[in-house]
């Protein structure tokens, strides 16, 4: 398997494929990390393949892959990982608090 990162996408197509993967993420209420793979015609249509929600995390797995890409070392995508999770955590027990009130 060849992987290809970033991913060798037109000038026109590489917009359409982040904001597509940013709808995929928000319409399924996803929370945290996750994977949008696509599918890209040779014409440069792009169709999500699926959401992966939760990506593999070993040093070879693709979202450390393409956070390395972003200039993200292993050690700070964790701990942005957790961050996350942990003020998800307090938001919802806040709201779990007030309720109880």
């Amino acid at each position: 398997t060849e992987y290809l990162c970033p991913a060798p996408l037109s000038a026109d197509t590489a917009p359409t494929v982040r904001d597509l993967a940013a709808r995929a993420y928000d319409v399924l209420g996803c929370e945290g990390a996750a994977r949008v793979d696509f599918r890209v015609t040779p014409r440069g249509a792009a169709y999500v393949l699926e959401v992966n929600t939760v990506p593999g995390m070993t040093e070879t797995s693709l979202l450390p892959m393409a956070a390395a890409k972003a200039g993200i070392d292993y050690d700070t995508l964790t701990e942005r990982i957790l961050g996350s999770a942990l003020a998800r955590r307090e938001v919802m027990m806040s709201k779990i608090e007030s309720e109880a009130r």
